[in-house]
């Protein structure tokens, strides 16, 4: 159950109600602003400040960025099943069923 306060415009608890939102709209939209892919240019300036001031929010961008490079890099190689660990690795982390850091 909210605060009432949560409500009420200049309160904290009114600010850490739009930080929860804001995290868990970053979360769900990590792969669009990693990949650049955010097309209305507020919420992606909105999004990428998010990401720069987060602490979590900005772990699991930087995670998903070194995981989509392991994966460019390893695509090139022979080895079909460290690729296909390494997708279902992302997968499992953008659809917030595993933690950061947690693997």
């Amino acid at each position: 159950m909210r605060k009432l306060t949560s409500y009420i415009p200049g309160t904290k608890a009114r600010r850490a109600e739009q930080d929860r939102r804001l995290c868990a709209r970053a979360r769900e939209r990590v792969n669009e602003i990693v990949d650049g892919e955010v097309p209305d240019a507020r919420e992606r300036e909105e999004l990428s400040r998010h990401l720069d001031a987060c602490t979590r929010c900005g772990a699991g961008a930087s995670e998903i960025r070194e995981l989509k490079a392991a994966i460019a890099r390893v695509g090139r190689s022979e080895d079909p099943q460290v690729v296909g660990r390494l997708r279902d690795f992302a997968q499992r982390l953008c659809e917030g069923t595993i933690e950061p850091g947690s693997d």
